[in-house]
């Protein structure tokens, strides 16, 4: 799979025509390497950069892959920023992404959920094709 760059959205959801409304709105986005680990991206104007050291891939029941993940290194600009900080400690206690196309034939986009051992530090990116 090569980087490629999803967004962030604030809530989950099928609808395709508020998915790309939220889509278009997000000014967070990570460009994610699922080979390496690496990734990149932005919080707004904020930098950040890290790697996920995989330490397992599984395919999904029907579609999508499972990576087991533990964080390597995260860095990010020096930004005081409370909202800031809440994501990055999300991405940083993440310990699995689950990437997954919409469907399998003919996919319009691609989640890739970031999650931890808390249902609160969720992440929910976007790819739109």
């Amino acid at each position: 799979m090569p980087t490629e760059k999803y967004r962030l959205l604030p809530k989950s959801t099928e609808d395709l025509v508020e998915l790309k409304s939220q889509w278009k709105k997000s000014k967070i986005e990570i460009e994610m390497d699922f080979k390496t680990g690496e990734f990149k991206g932005f919080y707004k104007k904020t930098a950040f950069s890290g790697k996920y050291d995989i330490q397992k891939v599984t395919s999904g029941f029907v579609k999508g892959f499972n990576y087991k993940v533990e964080l390597a290194f995260l860095t990010k600009d020096g930004s005081e920023n409370a909202k800031l900080d809440e994501f990055v400690e999300k991405l940083a206690k993440c310990e699995r992404i689950f990437v997954t196309p919409d469907k399998l034939i003919d996919s319009q986009f691609v989640t890739a959920e970031f999650k931890s051992a808390e249902e609160s530090d969720k992440l929910m990116f976007v790819l739109l094709k």
